[in-house]
């Protein structure tokens, strides 16, 4: 079993025109390099042991594509379809692959965008993240992991090739 999980918001966020070509580089090493290099070492155990289970983690960020974040979005696009493509390659050898494209999760990662901000500032971005899934508040990182966990088990033993979104719904409220 595998499981690659690898994201980097830092200089993430940046008009296309002022996007240095290093930041470039460096994110698509984060979000899709590093997910490639992952299932290149796992397939190659797991086509000795002829089974196997891979979850590669891209976003909702690669289904909604907003402004200023078309790199960090390409990245976790091509996870999507590096995970389709090789789902394909190996189903054959009993090597199920899915991607897994999770929404605003109470993440270190999310809480770090929370912790510079004064409590006025918290708030409101608590509460933008609230008003973008139909459930209305941002996930617990157990539910992602709950998601991820049943992809791995034989629950989904019928499952590859597939991109499960877990967001609370925000592939269809966003705006």
């Amino acid at each position: 079993m595998g499981f690659n999980n690898a994201a980097n918001t830092e200089a993430s966020s940046s008009a296309t025109h002022e996007f240095k070509e290093e930041d470039f580089d460096h994110l698509i090493n984060v979000t899709l390099k590093s997910v490639w290099l992952c299932m290149k070492y796992q397939l190659q155990v797991m086509t000795k042991q002829n089974s196997g289970v891979i979850v590669n983690t891209s976003s909702m960020d690669a289904i909604l594509c907003s402004a200023e974040t078309g790199v960090y979005a390409a990245g976790k696009s091509g996870v999507i379809a590096l995970t389709k493509s090789v789902a394909q390659e190996y189903g054959h050898q009993n090597i199920r692959i899915n991607s897994f494209c999770p929404g605003a999760f109470r993440t270190p990662m999310l809480e770090e965008r929370f912790s510079d901000l004064s409590s006025q500032e918290k708030a409101k971005l608590n509460e933008s993240y609230q008003k973008l899934n139909a459930l209305g508040r941002i996930g617990d990182p157990l539910e992602a992991a709950k998601a991820v966990t049943w992809l791995l088990s034989d629950d989904a033993s019928f499952v590859t090739g597939q991109n499960i979104i877990v967001d609370g719904g925000i592939g269809f409220r966003f705006e």
